[in-house]
């Protein structure tokens, strides 16, 4: 299982388990006294933070400058909660977490980084899935994740479920008390300047740089290095990409107090905007909001329905399609509720609508906004969820990839896969 390491790469003293054992509580309970009086501080609140953690899984204090954090070089295991805390013993030192390896089950096991000592500090990161640097398609590297925490403590928390395990992941940290930790994007020198990655500039690496002060002029065709400026101050992209491929351009947008970092949201693009409902934001609950984006104008801006009509409640992971002058919203779930809910907001007369389900089993006529039973023929394909699909409309088909398999009907209950299954909406008829 997994276990720490110190900079001079010694193990500490009781090695991470991850295991509900009173035993744990006791050792490490002593561990922690003895180091407290050793440094001849006060012990019997950390001692007792410390025990109350260990009953809920296993918490490991790292004091080291740098570190390493190893869950398991091959596989870890099922239901477990880990905890580290790791501790300047000041409070205005940054510690910078890297994640320089990461697997884990996707959107199951989740790691979880505190910017303090206990899980009710601010949330400023969550890992799920499979991290790793790749190489892009002009040979550069992409770079690991990094999170910074400034209040001089990190609170990292990681659980697993009793099914699907991966390969674990390894973390490097350090501290540092640079200006911000140099924000994350460069290194700090002898705890006192900071040396900035390429393309950040300033004295904590918090500002874009663009060539030439953003006078640098290239055919856009080209698709080669250039830079926008806003209000010649803020970078709006610097993008390098080959003439060949497509690129990304990254956006400076106003109100960004209402464009709230979320996950397992929608967004949908109709009539010249882009909309996006629901989802959860990491330091909220689940959201219900509805914001657009103005695609001609890179602003954000709330969305205010007509209140004297329903509207749906907050939930994630449901899916939205536009259609014409509406946007429709279906499914999703908030605190183990699924719904089979369909809405419609009409963005002409600024309305939601719910669409009754189907009260007979008899299918409703095509094109009247009501639902159709439809019967598939072709490929036996399984239930499946946490997918994505898309439909090509050059060969008229729509194709699923991945996804869990569904827990009900298969034994391999919620193992991914990577099938690729295609539809033909025409015949009804399913490929694999």
């Amino acid at each position: 299982m997994g276990h720490t390491e110190s900079a001079s790469g010694m193990d500490c003293p009781f090695p991470i388990s991850c295991k509900l054992y009173y035993y744990v509580v006791y050792f490490d309970t002593v561990y922690q006294w003895y180091k407290a009086m050793m440094k001849g501080t006060s012990v019997i609140p950390s001692v007792l933070y410390t025990a109350i953690v260990v009953l809920l899984g296993r918490l490991e204090s790292l004091t080291e400058p740098k570190g390493r954090i190893v869950e398991s070089p091959h596989h870890y295991q099922t239901n477990v909660n880990c905890s580290w805390l790791i501790e300047s013993g000041t409070t205005n030192t940054t510690i910078r977490i890297e994640l320089t390896e990461f697997a884990t089950e996707c959107s199951w096991d989740h790691l979880y980084v505190f910017d303090g000592r206990d899980s009710f500090a601010p949330l400023v990161a969550s890992f799920s899935g499979i991290i790793s640097p790749q190489t892009i398609t002009n040979g550069i590297q992409s770079s690991v994740p990094t999170v910074v925490t400034n209040s001089g403590a990190a609170f990292l928390y990681f659980y697993s479920d009793q099914a699907y395990v991966t390969k674990g992941f390894n973390i490097s940290y350090s501290m540092v008390t640079c200006i911000h930790g140099c924000s994350g994007n460069g290194v700090c020198i002898d705890n006192v300047n900071c040396l900035c990655d390429t393309g950040w500039t300033g004295s904590d690496c918090s500002s874009h740089v663009c060539s030439d002060g953003c006078s640098l002029v290239i055919d856009r065709s080209s698709r080669g290095f250039f830079c926008q400026c806003y209000k010649l101050v803020e970078l709006v992209s610097l993008v390098a990409a080959n003439s060949s491929d497509g690129y990304w351009k990254a956006l400076i947008t106003g109100m960004k107090e209402t464009n709230e970092g979320r996950v397992s949201h929608t967004a949908v693009v109709n009539d010249g905007y882009m909309w996006v409902f629901g989802g959860y934001a990491l330091k909220q609950t689940l959201l219900n909001d509805f914001i657009k984006f103005d695609l001609k104008d890179s602003i954000w801006s709330a969305v205010s329905p007509n209140s004297s009509y329903a509207m749906p409640s907050r939930r994630y992971g449901h899916s939205s399609v536009a259609y014409k002058d509406a946007i429709f919203i279906y499914g999703g779930q908030y605190d183990g509720k699924i719904f089979n809910e369909l809405w419609i907001y009409n963005i002409t007369s600024n309305i939601w609508s719910l669409i009754q389900n189907l009260k007979t089993n008899s299918c409703s006529p095509s094109k009247s906004r009501e639902w159709n039973c439809i019967t598939t023929y072709g490929s036996a394909v399984r239930g499946l969820y946490g997918h994505t699909s898309v439909y090509d409309s050059v060969t008229q088909k729509i194709y699923v990839h991945g996804g869990y398999l569904d827990r009900s009907l298969s034994a391999e209950s919620g193992r991914l896969t990577d099938s690729l299954y295609a539809f033909d909406p025409s015949n009804h008829y399913w490929l694999v």
